[in-house]
């Protein structure tokens, strides 16, 4: 089994190892500091040099207690079993991980300490976390932590250590681990002093301000919560803030008046979202009594407006047998049909032959987005029914 070297030493960003096996999908080290994917987190990246030959490390894993370095080009022509080799670690994207993966640590730890809640999943990516929680909490406790949060990673020194125990020490550490407890015959320990302990084999940090800024870019259900930290936290943070300004000058408010502004308006679009429905109703009731044209016995009504398919849908019951109606909207064609003769299926299959398009649906209600429309509806189904 590979040395571990992610484990005491995760600043490590170089290293010298011998080859100790050449697989298919790539090679195994007697030791290595590239981290494996396991965890919820992601593999390290970065590169193997051998004499002259530089391969890029793609991914890593574990495969039967053995350590894959997943490599880039014809390594199996250059690399032998025995081989010295020089790894070196993308810096860039292991600090990113190591402050994601820290940072869920402390983040579900506080989760924990103020509502009992689990962390039932995690994912860590680079400078990317989602945390899924076991319960429910609202956005007043979501705020409550993230200030909480916002102290450790920023100001509060939490000294973050990892040490490895025997199974046979676990008993003294059993009420104080937070999460699931590995039964391994060794057993890795990271801990934040006095706050936080947990099996993990992944890489951390050694102080918690070391992880800085968070964002926090989606809170769903009470119990997802998804954030960026690092320059992708910056990022978000700079541009929302612009548009915070730009949304303040659009309402002519402060910012702390924005969310009963946004409230009010949201609440005048829905009323008004409400009444444009009734009115469209009433539209399509006062239509259903003035066909556009005749086709035998079938009665043709002509609509160029978006409308709501459930809508249409619920009013076209009323509209007398034997009815036709389509609907246009730019390139979009809808028809609705309670003919016998006429269905709405083969209808709208000689609108996609003549003009190009996609759509279908069934005898009573198809649709098609199609190249172009015809410039006379009317004439062009009067003429498709003459040729009948």
């Amino acid at each position: 089994m590979s040395e571990k070297i992610y484990w005491n030493h995760p600043y490590k960003k170089e290293f010298k190892a011998k080859i100790t096996s050449i697989e298919e999908q790539g090679i195994i080290l007697d030791r290595t500091a590239f981290y494996p994917e396991g965890g919820g987190q992601l593999s390290d990246q970065g590169k193997i040099i051998h004499n002259e030959d530089i391969f890029d490390v793609i991914n890593v894993y574990n495969m039967k207690d053995q350590i894959i370095h997943q490599l880039k080009g014809g390594f199996q022509e250059k690399l032998n079993v025995g081989d010295m080799v020089r790894g070196i670690i993308d810096w860039d994207w292991r600090y990113g991980l190591m402050k994601a993966h820290t940072s869920q640590h402390l983040f579900s730890a506080t989760l924990k300490k103020f509502y009992d809640v689990n962390t039932d999943k995690a994912y860590i990516g680079y400078e990317n976390v989602t945390i899924e929680i076991d319960g429910k909490i609202s956005y007043d406790q979501l705020k409550k932590v993230l200030k909480e949060i916002n102290q450790i990673f920023s100001i509060k020194n939490i000294p973050i250590s990892s040490k490895t125990i025997d199974k046979s020490e676990m008993v003294g550490y059993k009420n104080e681990i937070r999460g699931d407890i590995q039964l391994k015959d060794k057993i890795r320990l990271v801990v934040s002093k006095n706050y936080d302990m947990v099996c993990c084999g992944g890489t951390h940090l050694e102080n918690s301000t070391e992880i800085g800024m968070i964002f926090i870019y989606e809170f769903r259900s009470g119990n997802k919560i998804k954030y960026y930290l690092g320059s992708k936290a910056l990022d978000n943070v700079s541009e929302i803030n612009l548009e915070l300004i730009e949304s303040m000058d659009l309402v002519n408010q402060p910012f702390y008046e924005l969310k009963p502004v946004i409230n009010n308006l949201s609440e005048k679009i829905e009323t008004l979202e409400l009444k444009n429905e009734s009115i469209s109703a009433e539209f399509l009731r006062l239509l259903s009594k003035n066909p556009n044209a005749k086709i035998g016995e079938t009665k043709l009504f002509l609509l160029k407006l978006e409308l709501d398919d459930k809508l249409i849908q619920q009013i076209f019951n009323i509209f007398p047998n034997e009815s036709l109606l389509i609907i246009t909207s730019e390139k979009k064609i809808m028809i609705f049909s309670n003919s016998n003769i006429i269905s709405a299926r083969s209808l709208i299959k000689s609108f996609i032959d003549d003009f190009g398009g996609k759509g279908g649906g069934s005898d009573f209600r198809a649709q098609a987005l199609l190249n172009k429309l015809p410039q006379d509806i009317l004439n062009y189904i009067n003429g498709l029914f003459s040729e009948d």
